[in-house]
């Protein structure tokens, strides 16, 4: 299987003028596309910090990381941010959605920024929210919706332009069991029908496992074998 993302001796240090934190450490990490992937560990382990950099949000200290096949080295700001916007979509712990928009223009906003013509962008829009059976929320804003469904429309919004990789970021946090459920049941649903790369992390293993197809565990900046 081709690789989506490939990462070799990568390590990451955060200096201050009086210290220096290793926050990852020797990290070497295969993903194949189509994978659903599960990493946890204890908080502070590094887990934010390595997927932050598998999205080209953080650069590593040193080590190397591939996307797609291709060296995040060898490209320009330009790629990697066209990477970012069109290859890459994001679940964050605080979902991010816009408050003063409805939940179809958070959704339309990715496709926005790549310049998605107007009326291909509301059909996908529709598309999605149909899919996934929540287009009664499509006019409501997020201050209107509960936290899980702030999350899922989060999740679909990282669908907008259609990526090949998905990250989330302890997506589940703050959700009670049942909304947790239902959340990774979209996500896997998303990565089975479109075969869409998912790399989740949670400090709560054991729900995710029943959903991924394969768990690490990092723990002081390192992927424990």
């Amino acid at each position: 299987m081709p690789l989506a993302v490939k990462i070799s001796r990568l390590c990451k240090v955060y200096k201050s003028a009086s210290s220096a934190h290793e926050a990852l450490r020797d990290v070497e990490l295969q993903v194949e596309e189509g994978e659903f992937l599960v990493i946890s560990g204890p908080s502070g382990s590094g887990k934010t910090t390595l997927l932050s950099i598998i999205g080209g949000l953080e650069k590593p200290t040193s080590g190397s990381l591939e996307l797609f096949g291709k060296s995040v080295d060898e490209m320009s700001d330009e790629e990697l941010s066209n990477i970012r916007l069109k290859e890459i979509g994001f679940i964050f712990q605080e979902q991010n959605l816009l408050p003063f928009i409805t939940v179809s223009e958070n959704i339309e906003l990715p496709m926005t920024l790549a310049n998605i013509p107007k009326t291909q962008r509301k059909e996908r829009v529709q598309e999605l929210l149909k899919s996934f059976s929540l287009e009664h929320l499509s006019s409501r804003f997020p201050y209107e919706l509960s936290m899980g469904e702030r999350q899922r429309i989060a999740a679909i919004r990282a669908m907008a332009n259609k990526p090949r990789l998905i990250l989330g970021d302890e997506p589940t946090s703050g959700l009670d069991r049942d909304n947790a459920l239902i959340l990774l049941r979209l996500l896997k649903e998303i990565n089975s029908r479109y075969g869409t790369t998912i790399v989740l992390t949670t400090t709560d293993p054991e729900l995710l496992r029943r959903f991924s197809s394969r768990n690490l565990l990092l723990v002081n900046g390192s992927i424990q074998l």
